[in-house]
C-alpha cells in the first residue's frame, strides 16, 4: 500500500509537470498565432495588388507547363513581393494576343511568337535561354521507325504533322526544312496542325501521320517509343522572355535582374531553371536583332497561301 501510495504522488506529479508544460506550449502557440495573423494579415495586403501575371506558350500540356514555370513564379513572387500567376495559353496565337493586351504582363515565348508579338503590339524581348551552353535550339523533322522513310525527300506524297501555326520550331521551321527539298504543303497528301509537340510525336508514333515537325528535345523522348529523327535544324535563336509594351520600367528591370542572377551553380537557382528545360543552363540579355533571321523566315512563309 504504501508502494502504491508514492506511486501515486510520482505520477501527479508528473502530471502536474506535464501540465505546466502544455500550458506552456499553449502559450507559446498564442504566442505564434499573433504573428502568423499578422503574417496572413500582411499576405492579404500583398493578395489585393493586382499579381503579375506570366503567359506560357503550350509546348505541352496545360499540366506539364504549369509543373515546369511553378518553381520560377514562387521565385519571383518572393523577390518581388507580389503575386506571380501562371496563364498558359490554350494555343500560341492566344499567347501573343495576351501579352498584347495586357492580359499577361511577361511571357515565355518561342521566337516566331515573340516576332509577331512585337509586329502587332510592341512587345519587348528581354531575355533569352542557354541551352547546353549556347543560346540556340534545334528543330527536327521525324517519322516513325517502321515507316522506313529514309529522307526527307521521300515525305512528299505523306500526310505530315505540324504543331501550332504560329509556332517556330513545330511549323516554321519544318516547312522551310521540306521547301527545301522543294516539297511545298501542296506536295503532301495532307497536313494537320496538332498544336503541342508531344502531340506531334504521339500521331508520328501512333501513326496518325507519316511524319512531323517538333523540337530535338521533345523528339529525343519519344526515340524509345517508336520515333526517328529524320533530320535535324539549322541553329535558332532560343525561347525567351518578353514583356509588354507598357510595363513599367521598374519592374522589368527587377524582373529581368532577378532572371538573370539564377545561377546553375546554386542548387535551388538549378532547380528553377531544370524544372523549366533540363538542357536549360541560364538566362542572357536579349535583343530584337537576334530574331533578324525568324522575321525573315516568318515574311517568306506568309508568301505562301498554307
Amino acid at each position: 500500500i504504501g508502494r502504491a501510495i508514492e506511486r501515486i504522488r510520482i505520477i501527479t506529479e508528473e502530471n502536474m509537470n506535464l501540465t505546466d508544460d502544455l500550458n506552456t506550449a499553449i502559450g507559446s502557440l498564442a504566442i505564434h498565432n499573433e504573428e502568423l495573423q499578422k503574417e496572413v494579415q500582411s499576405f492579404h495586403f500583398l493578395s489585393e495588388e493586382k499579381p503579375i501575371m506570366m503567359g506560357i506558350i503550350p509546348l505541352e500540356s496545360e499540366v506539364k507547363m504549369q509543373i515546369k514555370f511553378t518553381p520560377l513564379a514562387r521565385h519571383l513572387e518572393q523577390k518581388l513581393g507580389k503575386k506571380v500567376e501562371i496563364l498558359v495559353s490554350k494555343d500560341f496565337e492566344t499567347a501573343v494576343r495576351d501579352l498584347g493586351t495586357g492580359k499577361t504582363d511577361i511571357a515565355y515565348m518561342s521566337p516566331s511568337t515573340y516576332v509577331e508579338a512585337k509586329k502587332l503590339y510592341g512587345s519587348r524581348v528581354i531575355l533569352k535561354a542557354v541551352r547546353n551552353h549556347s543560346p540556340f535550339y534545334r528543330s527536327v523533322i521525324a517519322v516513325k521507325e517502321a515507316a522506313h522513310i529514309r529522307s526527307v525527300s521521300e515525305i512528299k506524297g505523306k500526310r505530315f504533322g505540324f504543331g501550332d501555326k504560329k509556332s517556330t520550331s513545330s511549323y516554321l521551321v519544318p516547312k522551310a526544312m521540306l521547301l527545301k527539298e522543294t516539297i511545298s504543303l501542296s506536295d503532301l497528301s495532307a497536313y494537320t496542325f496538332l498544336g503541342r509537340h508531344d502531340a506531334v510525336a504521339w500521331a508520328i508514333v501512333n501513326g496518325d501521320v507519316d511524319a512531323g515537325g517538333l523540337l530535338e528535345p521533345v523528339a529525343n523522348k519519344f526515340i524509345s517509343k517508336g520515333l526517328k529523327i529524320l533530320q535535324i535544324s539549322d541553329d535558332i535563336p532560343e525561347f525567351n522572355f518578353c514583356v509588354r509594351q507598357d510595363l513599367d520600367p521598374e519592374t522589368t528591370e527587377r524582373i529581368t535582374q532577378i532572371l538573370l542572377q539564377l545561377d546553375e551553380e546554386k542548387t535551388e537557382d538549378r532547380n528553377i531553371i531544370k524544372a523549366i528545360e533540363y538542357e536549360y543552363n541560364r538566362f542572357i540579355p536579349a535583343e530584337d536583332k537576334d530574331y533578324t533571321g525568324i522575321e525573315e523566315m516568318v515574311a517568306l512563309s506568309e508568301k505562301e497561301v498554307a
